[in-house]
């Protein structure tokens, strides 16, 4: 009979665990639980830390983006303007004849827009000139003390 007592203590030990280390095992699950809990916590609050600079640069995009919407408006009817002056009646924005206007008007800005690089290569090519001019002659040193004294 004691063997048959220890068979059954050892199958109950095998198939039921002991009070202690069931409690062991609902320790580790629930410290297990918590480590992921304080992870995820963690990323909430990294991520709201950002909150108010991500709604800032939505916001600052947003008022972007509407300013260059009535800049385009704008453009649009002034064009529009342009173009009932010049063919003495209203054109839809759409028409050939306008974009036409637009695509020739565009070509003369980048024209102007050539020229006037063009024209301050020019001058600052001049003034380094005049001012190496200036630096090399021993006279012009003397010149240019003079002016500033005056």
């Amino acid at each position: 009979s004691t063997w048959g007592l220890q068979e059954m203590e050892a199958e109950q030990r095998a198939w039921y665990p002991s009070l202690k280390e069931m409690q062991q095992s609902l320790d580790a699950k629930e410290s297990e639980a918590e480590a992921l809990q304080r992870q995820k916590d963690e990323i909430i609050a990294a991520k709201m830390a950002k909150m108010p600079q991500m709604i800032e640069d939505w916001q600052r995009g947003k008022r972007q983006r509407k300013l260059k919407e009535q800049q385009e408006k704008e453009r649009r009817r002034l064009l529009l303007a342009e173009a009932r002056e010049q063919y003495g009646y209203h054109l839809d924005h759409h028409s050939p004849e306008f974009q036409e206007m637009v695509v020739e008007r565009e070509k003369l800005k980048r024209m102007e827009q050539k020229e006037e690089k063009k024209r301050m290569r020019g001058i600052l090519a001049k003034k380094a000139m005049e001012s190496k001019i200036l630096a090399s002659s021993p006279e012009s040193k003397e010149e240019m003390a003079e002016e500033k004294e005056t």
